[in-house]
């Protein structure tokens, strides 16, 4: 069972206008027809005036009414508290009839017994020193799934006419009595509960014409099917009340029980058809109006929206045509962006407000959240809601619902001393169906007194065929714009990419007795992926770098040139080669840290110094897969990390090692790119299978080397998608 909504109230009679109203409300908003919510909100009324009236008295204490409001999946449930006396209202239901002299009745009996008639159940429990009554009403009893049950019985009846209400009562209708013509105007005008009337003849207080003419009159012979009861004797009278709009006429004096119980069956079946009819009519009415604003007001609103080109413009006629349309008094339009909802523009006349995205921070609202922290939905706020579920949501009253939090819609009110009263959320959808936007209206006004009124059922369809309208609209413009934008950062990413070039080397070293030979594929337009190679001062040795920085994209590349500029520039101060590889990387690690360790980012290197004379090689590995040497024998040597990744820690020291590359050998390094290609099941490509491929082709050149490499892990991934640059250095000393 959940709870729609609570409401604490001291045991008062000036709290009964307020307790009303919270529970229509929330009768409403649990799918309650406007006639169930009326009964509920009866019955509940009669049993809280009994609590108010008798329930505290003589206690000395504090004197409240706790109510809670609670929604089955067949039923709704109003739920009243309190810490007076004892009562249980079941064992106090003694009134029968109406005709019973005021001052012979119990106290509150004739409140309990229009409660018992007007609910479909009322249960009672007594615990922890309180009354808890629920006065229920069934969901399946408002959409005629059940028989009418509620007969009135107007008049005197003779004694013949026992065995027709027995019929009746047996048959499972509830029979309610008005001795006199006024109290059956009471009955019907304060509590329309009732299905039939059943009026004798014989009325005393008014002749039976008169009040069947004043029932004619005021048009409720149209909503409440009237059968007269009359005897044989008088069957010409009763045929006489045919006029006045009687549905039938009862003989009691001829014992019929089945004809009786069909003449009443048929009496509410036509009831039922005309009611059907009547909603019908009502419905092709909404549907006609709005197939004439469709054809009047939408589809020129669109035509004129799709010839706007300033885009704030486009927003605010956006909001005050579908404002137009429903009568709303304020709206608000928010745009989505990622996981936020932001107010793109928000208007209301009697306040007087209207400012657009391009207001100041501190007056629009801030942006709201479409999850929480732990990633939740937020269901909480009544826009985020609509764009997570895509679906409108029509609120009476936004003070009387608990499935939403309006406490920064109350706090406004409280602020600017305006009441936010009805709501309609609606979606803007996208080609594709997703959510990019909220449009948000706020208190329909009744056209000729102004007042504010829920948003009826046309309004909501009309202000959906506007918005789908609008939709299209703008999210061609905002499909413009992103398109604008992507061409934008498309040509800035092409700039970046030709400025990144600049910083890779031109033309690779020419050496007698060497081949290099030098790959990178980018995963995207620019990459954290660079290698370099350049002759050392002394022109004696050989200088080589292979990098990759930690992510991809912008901001990797930016480090990448960092990284490389440091080392460049740190070179050109080397000595020796021990000491030149070692300064060069515990310099830019240390740089790095200094004025860029808020980036986080780091990478891992291999830097190297060659010796091509004498095929002596000074190595550092900082975190970077390891370099493998190969020749005609196989794997000869694999260059394990000597130090960890560049840009991570400021206490690093980085090992220098030797290796010789004897002629015939080629030493192969790589970035991650190349052994993390996946296939289209997400398999690693794997070292192992990188080091298969060597031994296959030890003694190849090392642009045929590369190239057979590149082309293995294109063959191996196939139409997978590159997650990572893939970058390779081939360094073969000739036989």
């Amino acid at each position: 069972m959940g709870i729609i909504d609570t409401l604490l109230v001291p045991a008062s009679f000036e709290c009964l206008g307020q307790v009303r109203e919270f529970i229509l409300t929330s009768a409403l908003n649990a799918g309650l027809s406007s006639k169930a919510a009326y009964r509920l909100q009866l019955g509940v009324d009669e049993i809280l005036t009994n609590t108010i009236e008798y329930g505290y008295a003589g206690l000395d204490c504090e004197k409240l009414i706790w109510i809670t409001v609670q929604e089955e999946a067949a039923s709704v449930h109003v739920v009243l508290e309190d810490q007076g006396h004892p009562f249980d209202p079941r064992q106090h239901l003694t009134v029968e009839n109406f005709d019973v002299p005021l001052e012979t009745r119990n106290p509150g009996g004739l409140g309990i017994f229009l409660s018992m008639t007007s609910l479909d159940d009322l249960r009672y429990e007594r615990g922890e020193g309180r009354n808890r009554i629920s006065c229920v009403m069934n969901k399946e009893s408002i959409h005629g799934e059940k028989p009418a049950e509620h007969i009135l019985l107007v008049g005197a009846c003779p004694s013949s006419a026992t065995p027709l209400i027995e019929t009746l009562k047996a048959t499972g209708y509830m029979i309610a009595t008005a001795a006199t013509g006024e109290q059956a105007l009471s009955r019907l005008f304060v509590n329309s509960i009732f299905d039939l009337v059943l009026i004798s003849l014989h009325v005393p207080d008014i002749p039976i014409e008169n009040l069947l003419e004043q029932w004619a009159t005021n048009g409720m012979m149209q909503e409440i099917p009237v059968c007269a009861l009359t005897s044989v004797a008088e069957l010409s009278r009763a045929e006489a009340c045919l006029r006045y709009g009687v549905a039938d006429v009862l003989v009691y004096d001829v014992y019929s029980p089945n004809l009786w119980k069909h003449h009443i069956a048929q009496a509410l079946q036509r009831q039922r058809m005309q009611a059907e009819v009547a909603s019908s009519q009502t419905q092709l009415t909404i549907l006609q109006k709005l197939a004439d604003d469709l054809t009047q007001i939408i589809l020129p609103v669109g035509i004129a929206l799709s010839r706007i080109k300033n885009f704030d413009r486009l927003l605010e006629r956006i909001l005050r045509e579908t404002k137009t349309v429903c009568n709303a008094d304020g709206g608000t339009l928010y745009l989505r962006n990622d996981d936020l909802l932001n107010f793109a523009i928000m208007l209301n006349d009697s306040l007087g407000i209207a400012f657009n995205q391009s207001a100041s921070k501190e007056t629009m609202p801030a942006p709201l959240s479409l999850h929480d922290p732990t990633g939740e939905p937020n269901y909480e706020n009544v826009a985020t809601s609509s764009a997570l579920s895509g679906q409108s949501i029509n609120i009476p009253d936004i003070y009387h619902v608990v499935d939403f939090d309006f406490s920064g819609a109350k706090a406004f009110d409280a602020a600017s001393g305006y009441r936010s009263m009805s709501m309609l959320t609606v979606p803007l959808k996208d080609y594709d169906g997703e959510v990019f936007g909220v449009l948000q209206l706020l208190n329909a006004q009744d056209s000729e007194t102004g007042e504010v009124i829920p948003f009826t059922d046309y309004m909501q369809q009309a202000a959906e065929a506007l918005a789908s309208l609008a939709s299209l609209v703008l999210s061609n413009r905002l499909l413009l714009e992103r398109q604008k934008e992507l061409l934008r950062m498309e040509e800035e990413l092409h700039i970046g990419r030709q400025i990144q070039n600049t910083f890779l080397p031109a033309t690779i070293p020419t050496i007698p007795g060497w081949e290099i030979a030098v790959s990178l594929q980018p995963a995207q337009e620019i990459s954290g992926d660079f290698y370099d190679i350049f002759p050392l001062n002394d022109d004696q040795r050989l200088g080589f770098v292979i990098a990759d920085v930690c992510d991809k994209g912008v901001g990797a590349a930016l480090v990448m040139v960092l990284i490389r500029t440091l080392i460049r520039a740190f070179v050109e101060y080397s000595a020796d080669s021990a000491s030149s590889v070692r300064s060069v990387l515990e310099a830019t690690n240390q740089y790095i840290l200094k004025n860029h360790a808020k980036t986080t980012m780091f990478a891992s290197l291999f830097i190297g110094m060659l010796n091509p004379y004498s095929g002596k090689l000074a190595y550092v590995n900082s975190g970077h897969p390891a370099p493998v040497i190969v020749n005609a024998d196989g794997i000869r040597a694999e260059l394990e990390p000597t130090g960890p990744v560049i840009g991570a820690f400021s206490d690093s020291t980085f090992a220098v090692r030797q290796a010789t590359l004897a002629p015939g050998d080629t030493i192969f390094a790589f970035t991650d790119g190349v052994t993390d290609a996946r296939d289209q099941a997400g398999n690693y490509f794997t070292r192992e299978r990188l080091l298969a491929l060597l031994q296959r082709f030890p003694n190849i050149p090392s642009r045929e080397l590369l190239d057979r490499m590149n082309a293995d892990v294109r063959s191996y991934t196939a139409d997978a998608q590159q997650f990572d640059d893939i970058t390779m250095i081939a360094i073969r000393r000739l036989p």
